[in-house]
């Protein structure tokens, strides 16, 4: 199995277990009103949607660069105080730059199973108000 495929195993795999957390916390098992189960499927379906989309959207602007400064920082001020902590060379902010952009983040994953918990959400939506 490649990495690729064990990538959107793990993001579905984690959004399952998001989305039966939530059915669990709410009792949607031990209920027999059908509306009472879609509304927990739908409030699990959503919850898993926002982490899972919302992991992805701070995976691509991270890779983007949005962090760089925050991180360039934070290694410098341990560099400074904690010198055993950051074992790379020491280098100013923009061979760091050019370094990070090297680094390539997948994030298709994400967005790919969000979404997926996104159209349960809605279907349970859908099943709550019909």
């Amino acid at each position: 199995m490649n990495k690729n495929a064990l990538n959107y195993i793990i993001s579905f795999g984690i959004g399952a277990v998001i989305l039966i957390s939530v059915c669990l916390l709410e009792g949607a098992f031990g209920s027999s009103e059908g509306k009472d189960i879609a509304a927990s499927v739908c409030d699990g379906a959503f919850v898993a949607a926002v982490l899972l989309l919302g992991a992805g959207l701070l995976a691509l602007v991270g890779g983007k660069g949005a962090f760089d400064g925050i991180s360039y920082s934070v290694r410098q001020s341990l560099r400074l105080h904690w010198p055993a902590a950051v074992r790379t060379p020491e280098e100013d902010y923009e061979a760091y730059q050019t370094r990070r952009e090297g680094k390539k983040v997948k994030t298709a994953h994400l967005f790919l199973s969000g979404g997926f918990y996104l159209a349960i959400a809605l279907l349970a939506l859908l099943v709550y108000y019909v």
